[in-house]
């Protein structure tokens, strides 16, 4: 079935998405009952669990703390606030899942379940609901997305559920300028916009030719209805999302104009793994598709050939993802949420090649029944994948080691202040010094080791506190109770 299928009803969608909702939940879950509730170990993760922690505390950010110097952090600033230097749409669902169960991976959840509802919804644009139905069935059944960006703190499924949002509002807008489409477009937009504003940025300039024939074919820029139900909502939801951005802004860095994530950050050492352009590549190509995925390629290149015509906006669409997937693996790490925006495109993709083969014929015999195949054989793969992680034990790892001296501390009488004594050796990847957003008043305070004469300043300054020592780079890390407030942690 075409791009251009008739508007579906969310009446019709109701039992769909009802199944993804609940599979997403299902295996999140499962996960989490299987290995403990994740444990946070990439700087980003830390990130967003501060800006989650301060959200859910009734704050945009908090002030900067006298004893600064004891608590950096990557990716942490503290002039002129403290705060963490993302976009805050991923702390929003962490700050959801904190508020309402006192776990932020709750909103990890959430998020991923929504995008995936969202996908889903973006492909109905494409393809039929069979073919929509089963490339998300892929998606939530990949071991390797699912662990990534759903059970993890670091993101992806919230870009995902933006750029599905903005794509499937902005084709249907194609055959229908109504009031929905263009307020589901803007709130695409808005999720694009605090989440991955760069590549969000890039995608929304991209398709600015398609909103512009959308605008003036058929003289419809005439039509007064077009401006209440197309130009209105649009201008509007971007008025207020530039409004947002630049108080933000202002919050975070005392300037409209400064963005936060330009905000300068404690950075010893930090680097990113140096990986080549092709590597990249090929991570992306192994997380979103796979080797047996990618025969939905033909489909897709001869559906297009005969059907350019009228599906001329996927095309237009493909480009532009293929673009961002090249500036990502050439300027960026390459992590996979670099692209989430255009995670749709990549899936329906997919499925729209899946469904070209029924065009197919040999002796008259569709070719159909091979893409079914083929959707088969990966979701059962995909499956043994995912039992095999649920049954499989959790490697212990040093921020299994971080998070259950926090667990052991809990169950202490007292609040604790922890100084961080790091080897000239140490990882700088591998940081155990994040804290809370209110660090006064928090259980656990992680501080560095900076000598003598400091750390026993900080020790006064929280002398209700019970004080201790740890040597991350001891294996395992050790954890000693310091006897006075000048004692050396090396020297016990």
């Amino acid at each position: 079935m075409a791009w251009n299928t008739l508007e579906i009803s969310f009446v019709s969608l109701k039992r769909p998405l009802l199944i993804i909702s609940v599979l997403s939940l299902f295996i999140n879950i499962s996960l989490t009952i299987s290995h403990g509730i994740p444990a946070p170990s990439i700087h980003d993760e830390f990130g967003y669990l501060l800006t989650a922690d301060t959200f859910a505390s009734g704050r945009i950010t908090n002030p900067t703390h006298p004893f600064k110097e004891h608590f950096e952090s990557h990716h942490i600033f503290w002039e002129p606030t403290y705060q963490a230097k993302y976009p805050p749409a991923q702390g929003f669902f962490l700050a959801l899942g904190q508020v309402f169960t006192g776990l932020p991976i709750v909103g990890v959840w959430l998020s991923f379940a929504l995008g995936c509802c969202a996908l889903f919804w973006m492909m109905r644009s494409i393809v039929d609901e069979k073919w929509a139905l089963l490339v998300t069935l892929l998606v939530l059944t990949n071991p390797t997305l699912i662990e990534y960006w759903g059970n993890t703190y670091w993101g992806g499924a919230v870009a995902m559920l933006g750029g599905s949002l903005f794509f499937g509002a902005l084709f249907r807008l194609l055959k229908d300028i109504s009031l929905q489409n263009s307020i589901v477009y803007g709130l695409g937009l808005l999720i694009l916009a605090n989440s991955r504003p760069a590549e969000g940025l890039f995608v929304v300039v991209g398709t600015i030719p398609i909103l512009l024939y959308i605008f003036f074919r058929d003289s419809n820029y005439k039509r007064v209805a077009t401006y209440r139900n197309f130009i209105v909502p649009i201008a509007s939801i971007s008025l207020l999302l530039i409004a947002w951005i630049l108080f933000y802004n202002y919050r975070l860095t005392g300037d409209m104009l400064r963005w936060y994530y330009l905000q300068s950050t404690y950075d010893p050492g930090f680097h990113s793994p140096t990986v080549t352009y092709s590597f990249r590549i090929i991570r992306f190509w192994t997380f979103f598709i796979g080797p047996i995925l990618s025969i939905s390629i033909l489909g897709l290149v001869v559906g297009l050939f005969h059907r350019i015509q009228s599906d001329w906006p996927i095309l237009f669409a493909i480009i532009l993802s293929l673009l961002l997937v090249h500036l990502s693996a050439a300027m960026t790490p390459g992590w996979p949420h670099y692209i989430a925006p255009i995670t749709c495109i990549i899936f329906s993709c997919v499925a729209y090649g899946l469904s070209r083969f029924d065009d197919f014929k040999i002796k008259g015999e569709s070719l159909g029944k091979i893409s079914s195949a083929i959707v088969a054989l990966v979701l059962v793969l995909q499956i043994i994948g995912l039992v095999d992680r649920l049954l499989s034990e959790e490697r212990y790892t040093w921020n299994k080691y971080r998070q259950d001296v926090i667990s052991d501390l809990k169950k202490k009488e007292g609040k604790d202040l922890i100084f961080v004594h790091y080897f000239p050796s140490h990882n700088p990847h591998q940081d155990w010094v994040y804290n809370k957003a209110d660090i006064d008043h928090a259980e656990v305070i992680w501080a560095r080791d900076l000598g003598r004469e400091k750390n026993s300043q900080l020790v006064e300054y929280y002398k209700d506190r019970n004080v201790w020592g740890v040597l991350p780079d001891v294996n395992p890390p050790k954890l000693q109770r310091l006897k006075t407030i000048t004692t050396d942690l090396l020297s016990q």
